[in-house]
């Protein structure tokens, strides 16, 4: 399981991870936590992990992130555990569920949040690998169980990978329609129960801020009411989004 750093102390101190305590290579997160990891993982993981060994001349290799939009504790630590383990964090399918229906949707904002930062900083540094093993594991373990199409769809145009947003869209369920009361719903960070989830009228805010926003665009321009057709027109309305500039 992903082990979560432990709390920061209030003047910003560098603290240990609870796992990564023992390695050749630093890193350190922009929320101040230390990752001591064997050089190897990070080596076999990304060029960019191996340029900066190079760089170092023999010094200690250590390297400082500086990114606070996803180079934080959280997401170094799922990196880590996918890079190591070939699998993705269990704790996802933790994250998943809920004691409630508010409580559910909830966590699916923050899985959505943790799926989007991950999918960036593997992007920064390379991570082809690791890419291929986060879209095969998340492919296999959440989009063919059903329910998961929303996070398929961040992870997908975080990674600008349109083939995997259709994928996701072929899972969600069109049976949804907006019956439910949302009366007490929190939009900025639940959806609206019984819903089209893919919809960005639907999402939660916090979701619709994690989507690039030609993947916004394309997701409400190219919904026509038929499922058959989405997918094709989802491609053709983002193609001319990207081509427009």
């Amino acid at each position: 399981m992903t082990s979560s750093p432990r709390h920061l102390d209030t003047d910003g101190a560098i603290t240990d991870h609870d796992k990564w305590t023992s390695g050749d290579f630093t890193l350190i997160s922009t929320d101040n936590v230390r990752f001591c990891v064997p050089s190897y993982y990070l080596f076999a993981a990304s060029p960019v992990f191996r340029d900066a060994a190079d760089v170092s001349n023999g010094a200690a290799k250590t390297l400082h992130f500086t990114d606070k939009t996803f180079e934080e504790a959280c997401t170094v630590a799922d990196f880590l555990y996918l890079a190591s383990t070939g699998k993705i964090p269990i704790d996802w399918k933790e994250m998943a569920g809920g004691d409630d229906a508010i409580g559910e949707h909830r966590y699916e904002a923050m899985l959505c949040q943790r799926l989007a930062s991950l999918a960036l900083f593997l992007k920064k540094y390379e991570c082809d690998m690791v890419l291929h093993i986060l879209k095969l594991g998340f492919d296999n373990d959440y989009l063919k169980e059903g329910g998961f199409s929303m996070e398929g769809m961040v992870l997908g145009a975080n990674l600008d990978d349109v083939d995997f947003c259709i994928k996701a869209m072929s899972t969600s369920d069109w049976t949804r329609d907006v019956v439910a009361d949302n009366t007490d719903v929190d939009p900025i960070i639940c959806k609206r129960r019984g819903s089209l989830e893919l919809l960005p009228c639907n999402m939660a805010f916090k979701v619709v801020q994690l989507l690039p926003v030609e993947y916004h665009w394309a997701l409400s321009r190219s919904w026509l009411g038929k499922k058959a057709t989405w997918p094709d027109e989802f491609r053709k309305v983002l193609a001319l989004a990207k081509a427009s500039g």
